[in-house]
């Protein structure tokens, strides 16, 4: 392993080892294997401290990692293993539930079936913490772990996030080496995972109570009400009885991005809603248009700028699907 990344193949559990360990900064990883037969490979986006992808184990008996200061989200694909946390066993994880674990002292995974191809987001806690401050007003450091169902809607959210960027890998290997592609789905997962661990400690996300977070507050609700209507700054300013600047620097501070830009998303997560569960009775040009968008250039770029694939590439994989 050149780099020590978790996607690249090694019949060595010594190097599958070190690649953990450069995911998770601090740690010390030791693994076991079932038979001289072992082996590792996987796909996703990788650098130190984050990592969202796949990774598919053979013939691997056993993972400690000791000292770890990440935030480890995973669910198999295929496959089952047991998890242990601080030396007590946790769960058994199946391709219908995951755990979410948090700093801890000592975690364990052990193999159940000779093969695993395990879904995993790995997030150094120290770039997640400010997020959980801002937003939940957590600022203590989280330990322990969470069982997670795959029924669960924000688990099945991030499950197709893995999954839909192993796609984008697949079909367009060079945006691994994209970097405004890579910290795109790191921010996105920080998002998720910070809303998943919020929930399990049946925590609200909550805006500190001041002016400023009002006006962000309800221009989203207005502008979450009619995503495909078209505003203008100062349509969205005059809604919430605010000025276009007082707009623009109250979504900078909460949202870190413009209302253009929020709203932007919006209507692009309400496209691929529409797109991934459409049965044919609307074309491209009509859901672009329902999602408030009339230049069809223009959806197409922005779309494939945020879901590393075209409409019509996202289209043809559902009637590809519906077929099998």
């Amino acid at each position: 392993m050149e780099n020590h990344y978790i996607t690249e193949q090694t019949t060595s559990v010594e190097e599958y080892s070190k690649s953990l360990e450069y995911l998770i900064p601090g740690s010390t990883v030791r693994s076991k294997v079932l038979s001289n037969k072992f082996r590792s490979f996987g796909e996703g986006l990788v650098s130190e401290g984050f990592f969202l992808g796949n990774n598919i184990t053979e013939y691997l008996a056993e993972i400690e990692i000791q000292n770890s200061n990440s935030c480890i989200f995973s669910i198999p694909l295929a496959g089952h293993y047991s998890t242990h946390l601080s030396h007590k066993h946790f769960k058994v994880c199946t391709p219908e539930s995951g755990n979410i674990f948090l700093c801890t002292d000592n975690l364990k995974y052990n193999s159940i079936t000779e093969e695993v191809n395990d879904l995993i987001v790995i997030i150094d806690y120290d770039q997640l913490a400010p997020l959980l401050e801002k937003n939940y007003n957590i600022q203590n450091k989280l330990s322990g772990g969470f069982s997670l169902k795959k029924r669960n809607g924000k688990l099945q959210l991030i499950y197709s996030l893995i999954e839909d960027n192993l796609q984008v890998l697949s079909l367009s290997p060079y945006f691994q080496s994209s970097l405004l592609f890579k910290s795109s789905v790191k921010e996105l997962s920080k998002l998720l995972l910070s809303e998943i661990i919020a929930d399990c400690l049946n925590i609200e996300f909550k805006l500190q109570d001041s002016p400023d977070s009002a006006i962000v507050r309800n221009a989203e609700e207005l502008m979450d009400a009619h995503p495909e209507k078209y505003f203008s700054v100062l349509e969205i300013a005059d809604s919430v009885y605010t000025s276009p600047r007082n707009l623009q620097l109250s979504f900078k501070k909460y949202r870190e991005k413009t209302p253009m830009q929020f709203l932007k998303e919006r209507k692009l997560h309400k496209a691929r809603l529409l797109l991934l569960n459409t049965n044919g009775d609307s074309t491209i040009k009509e859901i672009a248009h329902d999602s408030g968008f009339s230049n069809m250039s223009s959806f197409s770029k922005y779309y494939r700028e945020m879901f590393g694939e075209l409409p019509s590439e996202t289209l043809q994989k559902v009637k590809q699907n519906s077929l099998h």
